[in-house]
C-alpha cells in the first residue's frame, strides 16, 4: 500500500505521465481503492472497490455521495465523516459497517443493499488529495462471532449438563435450566412442551416448563396451553418434522399463514423449535421465541441448543427410570401386604400403572393348556367386560402366548392393526397397542401380565423392562397367596376329612341296618362342602345283580336332579371298565368323551359339563362310587384334587370295611359275653358248692379229727400195735382236711370282701415261723435261715392270715426243694413297704407257668401221678390275702436252681394303729399249717 501510495504520489507531481501503468496497478490490487482531490471528488475507482461496494464511479461522484449511500442511519454517518477527518491525517484503520450495493453475503439487510464489515485506511496525498483503502472482513467478523457465540454456549452448554446431572427433583432444575438457556440465547421466551396420545388417538402437548425476559407475560398457567390438541401452536407437518428429529426455525413472517397468524397475534417475531427424545421416543419439544426482532440463528446456536436438548431428555430419561424404578419397589411392597388371592390380583392390577401407563390391563392364568382371564380392569370404558370376564384362549392358538411360554420373555405390538400374529376379535378391535410379560415361577410360565392401549404405538421396548420386572413381583406375590390358598385349602381338608372321620366313627354306634347311610351321607356332607361341586352323589353297586342305583345326591341351588337313578353294567362300559380297576374315571369336558346313551342322558339333562367318578371297593369288589358334576363351567380336575377325593372313598372304604369287622364283633362280644356269663354262672356254682361242702365237712370232720386224736393218744383206751399205724394215718389226714376246708373258707373270706387292717409286727412274726418250721426242714435235710433288717416298721394286715403267707411259702419251699437245699427268707424294708422274700434252690418252675400258679386248684404238675400234695390252694390264697391289704406278689424261678417270692406290704398308717393294737405272735395261738396244701 505505502509502495501504492508512493508511485501515485510520483506520478501526480510528474504530469500523470505514467496514468495506465498507475491505474493498471490499482486496479489488480487486492483491495478497494478511491482516489479523491481535494475538494473530495472521486477521482478513481478500482475493480475491487466496486466489487466491496456494489457501487462504481458513476454512482458516487464525490466521497459525501458515497458517505450517503454506506452509512444511511445520519447519525452513524456523521461519526464516520469525524473519523474520516481525524484518521485521514493520523493514517489510522477503522472497521465500519457499510450498506454495500444489493450483493448477498452480508450479515443483515439494509436500506437499499447489503451490510458489510468494512476496514478502511485513509493516506493523505500533496495538495489535498488522498487515497481511501478498503478491506471486506466480514467474513473474518462472522468467524469471530460464531467463536464468541459458541464459547458462550458452550459454557451455557457446560453448566446446564452439570446442572441436570446433579438434579435430584427436575421441577426444581428445569425452571433454572431454562432461564439459562434464555439470558444465554437473547431470546424473550423459553418454553419446555410434552406431547402424549389421549383415548381418541389424538395427540394432545401440555406446556410444563418456562422462562420469560423481563417484560414478557408468562405462560406456563394458561389454560389454552395445556392439554391442547395439535401439540400447541404446531401443524401436522410440524409434528412430522419434530418426530423426525427436525427443527423448525426462522422468521414467523415466512412460516404458512396458519401458523404465522397464531404467533404474530403473540408478538412473535422469530421462533427456534427443537424435539426431545425419551428412551428412543419423541416426548415433545423445547422452544425459544424472539419477541423484539427478526433473529436469524446460527448453526453453531442449532448445533449447541440441540446438545442442551438431549441433555434435557436424558434427564427427563433418567427421572423417569427413577420414578418406575420408586413404583415398582412400592408396588411391589404393596404387594406383600396380604396373602389373600384375590386381594393379590386387585393390587396387582392397582399397582401395573403405577410402572406402566394403560388404558386397559388383566391378569391371565394357565390351566392345563388354557390361559383365562383371572382378573381385569379398565375394560368397561370400551364396552369389553363381558368379553375379557368369558375369554380363555389355547395357548397353542395364540402366537403371542405361545411364543412367551417358549421364550419366557415379554413382548410388544406397537400396532396391533399392522401386526400379523395378532388375533383379530369384533370386542376387541379397539385395542391398538399391546405389551405383556410372562408371569413365571421356579422357571415356569403360569400366566400373563397384559397391559393394553386404544393408541396406536403407544408402547415400545421401553416398557417391557419395568412391565418384566413388575411381573417377576407379581408372580411371586402369586406364588405366595397360591401356597397360603393351598395351605388354607389343606387346613379345610383336613378339618373336613377330619369332620368325615369323626363321622364315620359315630355311625358304628347305629343298628347296622342303617349304617351304611349315615356314613355315606357324611361323607357328601364333607366332600360337597369342600369341592363346590354343583352335584355330588354316591353310586351303591350290586356286583351279583350287575346294577348300579344313585342312592345319596346333594346339589347346588338350581341344579335339577338326575332323572337317571338305575341301571345295569351294561349302561356304563366305559366308565366301568375305568372303575373295575381301582382308577377314577375324570372327565373335564364330557362333551368331548364318546358315551352311550344313558350316560348322555344323565349327563345332559344336569347340563354337567365336568365330571368325576371314584370307586369306592371293600376287597377287590367295587361297591360304591363317588361322584362329582359341575353344571356352570368347565372344570379341570387336578392331581392334589384326585387325590384327596380317593383318600375320602378310601377313608368311606375302611367305615364300610369298620361297620363290617364291627357287627362282626358285635356278634362275636355277644357271643363272648353269653360264654363269659356262663362260665361266671359255673364259678358262683362252684363257689356256692364249695362253701356248701367246706361248711357241711367241718362239724363232722371236727369230730372224725378229735375221736381219732383221743384214740391215737390212748385216751379212750390202750390202742393194740397193730392199730396204732391205721389210727395215726387217720388222725393226719383228718388234720389234711381240716386245713383244706380252712384255707378254701380264708380264700372265700378274702374274696368277700377287705378286712379291717391291724398293724403286725412282721419281724416277729417271721421269726416265729422260722422257728415252727426249723423241726421239718430239718427232717428234710434242709437250711432254713432268717435275714431280718432292723427296724422295721409295722404293716397293715392281720397276724392270722399274714401267718397263713408265711406258713404257706414256707411249705412250699420245702415241699419243693430237695435234700441238701436251702431256704432263706429275707425281711427289708423298700421306701414305705417292707419287703419278705423266700427263696429256695428247689426244682424251680417253668416260666410258661409263672403266671398262672397263683390261680385256685392249678398245679404244675397236674397228674395222677405227680410226686408232689396239695390241691393248689396254697399260693391262690397268698395272692389273695396280700391283695387283700393293698400289698402283692412276685415270683421268679428257674428250672433246677430254685424260686424267690417276693411279697411287698404297705406299712400300717396312723389310723391301722390306732384303730388296733400292734399283733404279735403271742397275742392269739394258732397252730402252723405245716402239713402243706
Amino acid at each position: 500500500m505505502i509502495g501504492a501510495t508512493s508511485v501515485a504520489r510520483d506520478v501526480v507531481f510528474e504530469g500523470m505521465t505514467e496514468r495506465e501503468t498507475f491505474y493498471s496497478i490499482l486496479q489488480k490490487a487486492p483491495y478497494g481503492v478511491l482516489l479523491i482531490d481535494e475538494d473530495e471528488t472521486c477521482l478513481y475507482i478500482n475493480a475491487e472497490f466496486t466489487n466491496i461496494t456494489g457501487h462504481t464511479l458513476d454512482d458516487i461522484p464525490t466521497l459525501g455521495d458515497w458517505f450517503c449511500k454506506a452509512y444511511p442511519n445520519p447519525a452513524y454517518r456523521q461519526e464516520v465523516v469525524e473519523h474520516w477527518k481525524g484518521d485521514t491525517a493520523q493514517r489510522t484503520s477503522r472497521t465500519f459497517s457499510v450498506v454495500c450495493g444489493s450483493e448477498s453475503g452480508g450479515s443483515e439487510s439494509g436500506r437499499g443493499g447489503v451490510v458489510k464489515e468494512i476496514e478502511f485506511r485513509p493516506t493523505l496525498l500533496d495538495e489535498g488529495r488522498a487515497i481511501l483503502v478498503l478491506s471486506d472482513i466480514t467474513k473474518r467478523k462472522r468467524a469471530e462471532v460464531r467463536l464468541r457465540t459458541r464459547e458462550r454456549f458452550l459454557e451455557c452448554l457446560s453448566e446446564v449438563s452439570k446442572q441436570l446431572l446433579r438434579a435430584s427433583d427436575l421441577t426444581e432444575v428445569l425452571p433454572a435450566v431454562m432461564r439459562r438457556l434464555g439470558k444465554t440465547t437473547e431470546v424473550s421466551r423459553v418454553y419446555l412442551f410434552e406431547s402424549y396420545p389421549d383415548p381418541e388417538e389424538e395427540l394432545l402437548g401440555r406446556q410444563r416448563y418456562e422462562w420469560c425476559a423481563p417484560g414478557i407475560e408468562p405462560q406456563v398457567d394458561c389454560q389454552e396451553l395445556q392439554n391442547v390438541p395439535g401439540v400447541v401452536r404446531t401443524s401436522a407437518s410440524w409434528v412430522e418434522i419434530l418426530k423426525r428429529g427436525g427443527i423448525i426455525a426462522g422468521a414467523v413472517a415466512d412460516l404458512p399463514e396458519g401458523e404465522r397468524r397464531a404467533l404474530e397475534a403473540r408478538g412473535v417475531r422469530s421462533i427456534l423449535v427443537i424435539p426431545l427424545f425419551v428412551s428412543d421416543d419423541w416426548y415433545g419439544f423445547i422452544g425459544f421465541d424472539v419477541y423484539d426482532r427478526v433473529r436469524e440463528w446460527q448453526q453453531v446456536e442449532i448445533d449447541l441448543l440441540r446438545a442442551a436438548a438431549s441433555d434435557i431428555a436424558s434427564a427427563i430419561e433418567r427421572e423417569q427410570s427413577r420414578h418406575r424404578a420408586q413404583a415398582l419397589i412400592e408396588a411391589a411392597v404393596v404387594l406383600t401386604t396380604t396373602l389373600d388371592f384375590d386381594q393379590v390380583l386387585d393390587r396387582i392390577l392397582e399397582q401395573v400403572s403405577r410402572v406402566v401407563p394403560h388404558d386397559a390391563a388383566n391378569i391371565m392364568l394357565i390351566e392345563g393348556d388354557r390361559a383365562y382371564i383371572a382378573r381385569w380392569r379398565g375394560y368397561e370404558r370400551f364396552g369389553a367386560e363381558e368379553f375379557v370376564s368369558t375369554v380363555a384362549h389355547r395357548i397353542s392358538e395364540m402366537a403371542t402366548l405361545q411364543r412367551m411360554v417358549g421364550t419366557r420373555e415379554p413382548i410388544v405390538i406397537p400396532d396391533t392393526s399392522t401386526d400379523p400374529g395378532w388375533v383379530d376379535a369384533p370386542a376387541q378391535r379397539w385395542l391398538r397397542s399391546y405389551a405383556s410379560a410372562p408371569i413365571v415361577v421356579r422357571g415356569q410360565v403360569i400366566g400373563f401380565l397384559n397391559v393394553d392401549s386404544a393408541v396406536p404405538d403407544f408402547f415400545s421396548q421401553v416398557h417391557l423392562e419395568p412391565l418384566s420386572a413388575f411381573a417377576g413381583h407379581a408372580a411371586a406375590a402369586i406364588e405366595n397367596a397360591r401356597l397360603f390358598q393351598a395351605e388354607q385349602r389343606r387346613v379345610r381338608e383336613l378339618t373336613v376329612l377330619n369332620r368325615i372321620s369323626a363321622g364315620l366313627g359315630t355311625a358304628l354306634d347305629v343298628d347296622a341296618a342303617d349304617k351304611l347311610r349315615p356314613m355315606v351321607n357324611c361323607v357328601l356332607e364333607g366332600l360337597h362342602e369342600l369341592m363346590g361341586a354343583d352335584c355330588t352323589y354316591f353310586v351303591a353297586i350290586d356286583p351279583e345283580a350287575r346294577r348300579w342305583e344313585t342312592t345319596h345326591e346333594l346339589r347346588a341351588l338350581g341344579v335339577d336332579p338326575n332323572p337317571v337313578r338305575s341301571g345295569t353294567f351294561d349302561d356304563v362300559p366305559i366308565e366301568l371298565d375305568t372303575l373295575l380297576a381301582g382308577r377314577p374315571f375324570a372327565t373335564s369336558d364330557v362333551a368331548a368323551v364318546p358315551r352311550m346313551e344313558t350316560p348322555q342322558e344323565m349327563c345332559g339333562s344336569l347340563g354337567m359339563k365336568s365330571n368325576l367318578l371314584v370307586p369306592v371297593r371293600t376287597g377287590s369288589q367295587l361297591r360304591g362310587v363317588l361322584g362329582f358334576g359341575y353344571c356352570c363351567q368347565e372344570h379341570g380336575w387336578q392331581p392334589e384334587e384326585m387325590r384327596l377325593l380317593e383318600g375320602a372313598a378310601r377313608q368311606l372304604e375302611l367305615a364300610m370295611e369298620n361297620a363290617r369287622l364291627f357287627e362282626e364283633a358285635r356278634l362275636r362280644a355277644d357271643e363272648l359275653a353269653a360264654a363269659l356269663a356262663r362260665q361266671e354262672e359255673l364259678d358262683r356254682l362252684k363257689d356256692e358248692f364249695i362253701q356248701n361242702v367246706s361248711h357241711e365237712l367241718r362239724t363232722p370232720l371236727a369230730l372224725i379229727r378229735g375221736y381219732a386224736e383221743m384214740l391215737d393218744k390212748g385216751r379212750l383206751g390202750e390202742v393194740l400195735p397193730a392199730q396204732r399205724r391205721s389210727v395215726s394215718i387217720i388222725a393226719r389226714r383228718a388234720r389234711m382236711l381240716t386245713d383244706l376246708v380252712q384255707n378254701i373258707t380264708l380264700i372265700l373270706e378274702t374274696e368277700a370282701g377287705s378286712p379291717q387292717p391291724d398293724s403286725v409286727s412282721l419281724d416277729e412274726l417271721t421269726r416265729a415261723a422260722v422257728e415252727d418250721f426249723q423241726v421239718a426242714a430239718e427232717q428234710a435235710d434242709l437250711i432254713l435261715r432268717a435275714e431280718i433288717a432292723s427296724p422295721l416298721l409295722p404293716v397293715s394286715g392281720s397276724y392270722k392270715h399274714l401267718r397263713q403267707v408265711l406258713d404257706n411259702l414256707l411249705d412250699n419251699a420245702t415241699k419243693f426243694t430237695p435234700a441238701g437245699g436251702t431256704i432263706t427268707v429275707r425281711l427289708q424294708p423298700r421306701g414305705d413297704q417292707v419287703a419278705l422274700e423266700v427263696s429256695d434252690t428247689g426244682i424251680g418252675i417253668p416260666a410258661d407257668q409263672l403266671e398262672r400258679i397263683f390261680e385256685r386248684f392249678y398245679q404244675v404238675d397236674g397228674s395222677a401221678r405227680r410226686r408232689y400234695g396239695g390241691v393248689g390252694l396254697g399260693l391262690a390264697l397268698v395272692m389273695g390275702i396280700v391283695e387283700t391289704y393293698g400289698g402283692r406278689v412276685t415270683v421268679e424261678s428257674q428250672v433246677g436252681e430254685g424260686s424267690t417270692f417276693t411279697v411287698l406290704l404297705p406299712a400300717a398308717t396312723d389310723v391301722d394303729q390306732d384303730e388296733g393294737s400292734t399283733e404279735t405272735p403271742h397275742s392269739g395261738e394258732m397252730t402252723p399249717n405245716i402239713g402243706g396244701s
